[in-house]
């Protein structure tokens, strides 16, 4: 059950709170609460689970593929990458569309450690800061700022693995309320 994403968990809690109020509904709400709850102190294996999904997802999603979560949980993401030659730009850098989708990505896996909804984004931001070339490993690190009844903060930073340069500061604000 805790390969299980989070996201599925609370759309099957929805959907019984829909079917009406009878003590097998309670039941099964306080089981998947309870579980949500949990997920929050199992936040790596939760997030290795979210991030293999979304690598095998296909289309733009399956750029991910390379990023391999660490660490987190509690709204904190961790995982690193290394550079391939399919990602850089024709200057020989990591490109800063790759960079922007790393942070879209990482940015969504931290919020879902926190027991909210992946979101939807509102605004998308990344700095570039210094280059990182093919082999380069990567380091990145999203933390959920905050979470309000309608809106999330999350930041993330890149740094080359080796000397801890950072390569980009970013990260986005998600919509979150879809409760209705």
């Amino acid at each position: 059950m805790y390969d299980v994403s989070l996201f599925v968990l609370k759309a099957f809690t929805r959907l019984i709170i829909s079917l009406g109020p009878t003590s097998y509904c309670f039941d099964l709400i306080e089981n998947v609460e309870h579980y949500l709850r949990m997920s929050a102190k199992r936040g790596v294996e939760f997030l290795k689970s979210v991030a293999e999904y979304y690598g095998k997802a296909g289309g733009h999603d399956s750029l991910t593929n390379v990023f391999k979560v660490t660490g987190g949980g509690d709204g904190r993401c961790i995982g690193e990458f290394r550079v391939a030659k399919s990602h850089l730009n024709a200057a020989g850098t990591l490109h800063g569309g790759f960079i922007a989708t790393i942070v879209d990505h990482v940015t969504s896996y931290a919020l879902m450690s926190t027991d909210s909804h992946p979101g939807t984004s509102v605004d998308l931001r990344v700095s570039y800061m210094s280059p990182a070339k093919e082999s380069d490993d990567v380091i990145v690190d999203a933390t959920t700022l905050k979470v309000g009844k309608s809106l999330a903060f999350i930041d993330c930073v890149l740094r080359k693995k080796s000397d801890g340069t950072i390569i980009a500061k970013g990260g986005q604000t998600k919509y979150v309320n879809f409760k209705k």
